[in-house]
């Protein structure tokens, strides 16, 4: 299970089959047929993320994090996807508010924007901006609030309540709600957020949201994500079976909940994301050593 988000565009891993001497090449691909058996008993797929695996260790420890590789299998052109790309993740337990993720995670790329090292290499005119960045609070507004900002300056037909945020409207709302700033956009529809993630006290008519954010800057768009983890064994287990997903397959996850999980939650950061905006680089494809997308991996 690598597939937190429950998008499914993840990589599936599928070892090369030697051929048998003498037919006239030396190794043939497991795609084109040649497998037997799967290499570990069951399909297993590349990761998109190492959350629900740092979740275990929030358990043991209050706080972890990791910075390691990412894989989607997204045919995603855009200036800010990657096929293979560095994920900045984090967890903490014995959190109860998405506001204190949220604090955690706006202190900490301040405390990277007032490094003497990111001011030596950035262009001089980006100083003053990322000392602003820096100094002022970080503005926060809901889901609800960023769909009426849209539809206000954008027209009432460009977005409607549940719909997606694109990633061009995500780019106005930082130039526009944030006014240049960084600015959190909270509490989005639960349908548009992965399985895991806590429902808020309060809904949308009858529509649910859940307790989470994405944080949203210039040029870039969503540069962050995160969430409260819905902790109770009951409702993790209902809505594992209400979207179909297989129980057996996620048990581990959801027996951390029954014997030995707390209040807990944490954030997602793209790394190449946060180069590409510091840097002012306008493609994540700059970012990284040997970019990697659909259709390109010759490196």
């Amino acid at each position: 299970m690598n597939d937190c988000e429950g998008g499914g565009e993840v990589f599936r891993v599928v070892p090369d089959q030697p051929t048998k001497p003498g037919d006239g090449e030396e190794m043939a691909s497991a795609s084109d047929g040649n497998s037997s058996e799967p290499f570990f008993g069951r399909p297993v797929f590349l990761t998109v993320s190492s959350q629900l695996h740092l979740e275990v260790f929030t358990s043991a420890f209050p706080r972890v994090y990791t910075l390691q590789p990412a894989f989607r299998a997204e045919g995603s052109h855009t200036n800010r996807h990657l096929s293979e790309f560095w994920m900045l993740e984090a967890e903490m337990a014995f959190v109860d508010d998405v506001a204190a993720i949220m604090d955690i995670l706006e202190s900490s790329v301040k405390h990277l924007l007032a490094s003497q090292e990111v001011k030596g290499c950035v262009d001089p005119d980006q100083v003053s901006y990322f000392d602003r960045a820096g100094n002022a609070p970080w503005p926060r507004i809901t889901y609800t609030q960023a769909v009426d900002l849209i539809q206000a300056g954008l027209g009432r037909h460009s977005i409607r309540w549940g719909d997606s945020i694109s990633a061009e409207q995500e780019r106005w709302l930082a130039d526009t709600a944030g006014e240049g700033l960084p600015v959190f956009v909270t509490n989005y529809p639960a349908e548009l957020k992965p399985f895991y993630m806590r429902p808020t006290a309060t809904t949308h008519g009858d529509r649910r949201t859940v307790a989470c954010f994405d944080l949203l800057v210039s040029r870039i768009g969503e540069l962050a994500g995160g969430s409260m983890r819905e902790e109770r064994p009951e409702q993790i287990e209902n809505v594992v079976k209400r979207l179909g997903m297989d129980p057996e397959q996620y048990k581990w996850y959801t027996e951390l909940r029954r014997f030995g999980t707390t209040p807990h939650g944490g954030f997602g950061l793209g790394f190449e994301r946060l180069i590409s905006w510091i840097g002012g680089w306008e493609n994540v494809r700059e970012c990284i050593p040997a970019p990697r997308w659909k259709g390109r991996c010759i490196l």
